[in-house]
């Protein structure tokens, strides 16, 4: 039995937009943000081993767009040399971020 070596990574990224923000996701409320109560982050994780590397990344957002979640995929993957489908992106779904 051949042992593999697991490394392993974290970055995590302030992505908080500037106060006047729309919110995204309530219907009724159409006025900007006013301020910042708490900030939102991008967090990744990624775990290799010799025969792959994986990426989690979990940002505080309601979600993107099905386009622009694989556009971001496929960055990732490409700036770690993985195929995209070793690249997993998630969303809190926060109405106030």
């Amino acid at each position: 039995m051949t042992e593999l070596t697991l490394t392993a990574g974290v970055a995590r990224a302030n992505i908080t937009p500037p106060a006047g923000t729309r919110f995204l996701g309530y219907i009724l409320r159409i006025e900007p943000s006013t301020g910042i109560d708490t900030e939102l982050f991008a967090t990744a994780l990624v775990l290799a081993d010799e025969r792959a590397k994986v990426a989690i990344i979990d940002v505080d957002l309601a979600t993107f767009s099905v386009g622009r979640s694989d556009e971001i995929r496929r960055k990732v993957a490409e700036a770690i040399g993985t195929p995209v489908d070793h690249v997993l992106l998630a969303y809190s779904h926060t109405h106030n971020g």
